[in-house]
């Protein structure tokens, strides 16, 4: 039941964000989704047919598969499987989605080849038709595909009708000290670079923001509250909150980390690491009980020792068909940790600690969840909380933290009261002078240790920066940025190209301090060696291409790349707010370029160029996202809207006011306040050649 829950929890998160197939539709409601009111661009069959076996002929599109069973997307396994089969399905593309780059993004289990009309597509895995065990497989969502669906002669209301074949294997899986059979399991979606970019940036912000929140706190918890032991090891009911913490902590891990694996060795292994964390955490719990009510029991130890070590050895060595027995166990564990508290409030009994009902009370929440999430998972109850949107199981563990840390406040609290009964007044005043004494110098050191390396990442910051500007007959260039407390990745840079002609970038990398500034100086040295001999598009997907060969974890660098020559301006951006142009002749502002996909997010894409001709008057500006999320006293955002307000107000000036005008304006906002994050304004405007 484990290894299900865990699979449930898995495709219940990444089918969250996948977007379920549309019913194979007639041709008369072909023409608008019924939710957005838009024609639809990729429409997706969701009867499939299947069958046992493998021919490579199974892939043309006029092959007759009327006697195939028809099968679900998702898991399809029937009686007549025989470890290697393949699924058809029919796809509708708009004309205006054929004959151009689109993306595929397939979630599988096993060993998958992808054909769209007879024609191989994608391969995930490997299938080894001459030795079954040496097959390797590919696990859950895996990276972006690009693809082009080619007209065909077959339409129907504007649609082009495509044959999707796959061939999909899964067979037994040798793992160290582990083998399973898989089950097959194929789901896929086929729509724009946009919608597949949208995918990506939310499940990753989703189930980061999620796994840091988490992990942070419960590491935090864990550290502190083993250095209590340390200094107090009398007090063992820190020990086992420390335990219980860092279980709690690889919980966490593991249950998000099974989101991200790609493979069998990486999901089993994160699969492991879940349940013995689990099994450690309901015995450290049981545990710490038992201190605090003063039930020490030698037996009782040894057998949930001996229970949770057996527990922990089918884990390790066979999790998957064994987990049923692993589940019982759980339960129970829930179960008598529930009931020891019962027992403990109903009757009263003593407690080690003054307070120690506080921790008691903490552990209720999760035994409630945990029976919640047992009935859902038995079908005995509908749920109520999207799991993949709020991971109540975990958050309800917080309970528990938080009742820990209230009842150490009250503990501290008793002792400190307890102390200055006892001590000498003379003497309990040198301590605290002395304590605050050290804790001044700490504190010191530690300012001085932050403002130390927040000056580093600053000048770092800087270096990075150009230390002249382009001078270009008939261009105004200005450039300024606004350092924010924390230092962020604002970057901008140029290369002269002569004949009145430069090249230039303008970004942001994510993330503060030292690691945007590793981002950065990996984009600047890229930058220089491919700028001059590049289109902007053709910067950006090489740069793109070279930060994520080198493997920066979740650390992406947003850039706008420009080449200017004679009044021609040419523009791609990847992942930057849109830069706002100012047509002189018409009075006119603006939006210029489109997102695109941070650098570094994903490999091989084509980024959009949008090109100017830029007349007398004319006036560009490019915005890092620190300007207009800027706050004011009252927690109001600047916001783009009024960003593009104050710009019109200034656009006819020259672009020394410009930003003059926009500085003011953003202090003012701000009313003095130093901003939260880099601020980077650059302004280009054409004037009258000189001469």
């Amino acid at each position: 039941m484990i290894y299900a829950m865990n699979k449930t929890l898995l495709f219940l998160c990444l089918t969250w964000y996948l977007p379920p197939n549309t019913a194979y539709p007639e041709p008369s409601e072909l023409s608008a989704d019924q939710n957005t009111g838009q024609r639809k661009k990729i429409i997706i069959d969701e009867t499939w047919k299947f069958k046992s076996g493998d021919n490579i002929e199974w892939a043309e599109p006029d092959y007759d598969d009327s006697e195939w069973k028809s099968v679900k997307p998702g898991y399809f396994l029937n009686e007549d499987w025989e470890s290697i089969g393949w699924l058809r399905f029919d796809v509708l593309a708009d004309t205006n989605m054929t004959e151009v780059p689109v993306g595929m993004l397939v979630e599988v289990q096993g060993a998958a080849e992808v054909y769209i009309d007879a024609k191989p597509a994608a391969e995930y895995g490997e299938i080894n038709r001459a030795d079954e065990n040496a097959t390797h497989y590919a696990h859950g969502v895996q990276q972006t595909v690009i693809i082009k669906l080619n007209r065909s002669a077959e339409l129907v209301n504007g649609y082009s009708r495509h044959l999707v074949a796959v061939r999909i294997s899964s067979y037994k899986i040798e793992l160290p000290v582990l083998s399973f059979e898989t089950e097959p399991f194929f789901n896929l979606w086929i729509d724009d670079i946009n919608s597949i970019s949208r995918f990506t940036h939310d499940i990753v912000r989703v189930t980061t923001t999620h796994q840091m929140l988490l992990l942070g706190i419960f590491l935090a918890f864990s550290i502190l509250h083993f250095l209590l032991y340390l200094s107090y090891s009398e007090m063992k009911a820190n020990l086992y909150f420390t335990i219980i913490t860092i279980s709690m902590a690889a919980i966490v891990l593991g249950r998000f980390q099974m989101i991200y694996a790609n493979d069998p060795g990486t999901f089993s292994f994160y699969f492991r690491l879940m349940n013995l964390s689990i099994i450690i955490l309901i015995l450290s719990i049981i545990k710490l009980l038992n201190h605090l009510l003063e039930k020490s029991s030698r037996k009782a130890d040894i057998i949930y020792s001996l229970i949770a070590g057996s527990l922990s050895v089918i884990i390790f060595f066979n999790p998957f068909k064994l987990d049923s027995l692993v589940s019982v166990a759980i339960v129970l564990g829930f179960i008598e940790i529930l009931r020891t508290i019962i027992v403990a409030i109903y009757k009263k009994e003593k407690i080690r600690y003054e307070g120690s009902w506080i921790i008691l009370l903490g552990f209720i929440p999760i035994c409630l969840v945990a029976a919640y999430e047992i009935a859902i998972n038995l079908n005995l109850s509908n749920e109520v909380i999207d799991y993949t949107k709020f991971p109540l199981a975990l958050y309800s563990m917080l309970f528990m933290v938080l009742a820990m840390s209230i009842f150490l406040s009250r503990n501290f609290a008793g002792v400190n009261a307890n102390l200055k009964l006892q001590l000498e007044q003379v003497k309990l005043l040198s301590e605290k002078t002395l304590q605050q004494e050290i804790a001044q110098a700490k504190l010191e050191a530690e300012n001085k240790r932050k403002s130390e390396e927040l000056e580093s990442a600053r000048l770092l910051q800087l270096s990075m920066l150009p230390k002249d500007l382009p001078e270009i007959d008939g261009l105004e260039i200005e450039v300024k940025m606004s350092t924010a407390t924390e230092v962020g990745g604002d970057y901008y840079d140029f290369i002269s190209n002569g004949h009145n002609s430069f090249v230039g970038v303008f970004g942001d990398a994510t993330g503060h301090g030292l690691q945007s500034g590793s981002v950065v100086t990996a984009t600047k040295s890229l930058f220089k060696s491919l700028g001059k001999e590049n289109s902007p598009s053709c910067i950006l997907a090489k740069i793109s291409a070279a930060l994520k060969q080198m493997g920066f974890e979740r650390l992406f660098m947003a850039l706008t790349a420009i080449i200017y020559r004679d009044k021609h301006l040419t523009i791609a951006s990847a992942g930057m707010p849109y830069l706002l142009y100012y047509n002189a002749a018409k009075k006119k502002i603006s939006e210029v370029g489109s997102p695109g996909i941070p650098l570094g997010m994903m490999a091989n894409i084509n980024y959009q160029e949008d090109e100017l001709i830029l007349n007398e008057g004319d006036t560009l500006l490019f915005m890092s996202d620190g300007y207009p999320e800027l706050f004011n006293p009252h927690g109001e955002m600047l916001g783009y809207d009024k960003c593009k307000e104050i710009f019109g107000e200034v656009a006819d000036k020259s672009a020394d006011n410009i930003m003059e005008c926009l500085n003011s304006k953003a202090i003012e906002w701000a009313d003095n306040r130093p901003p939260e994050d880099d601020i980077t304004l650059m302004v280009i405007k054409c004037k009258q050649p000189a001469g």
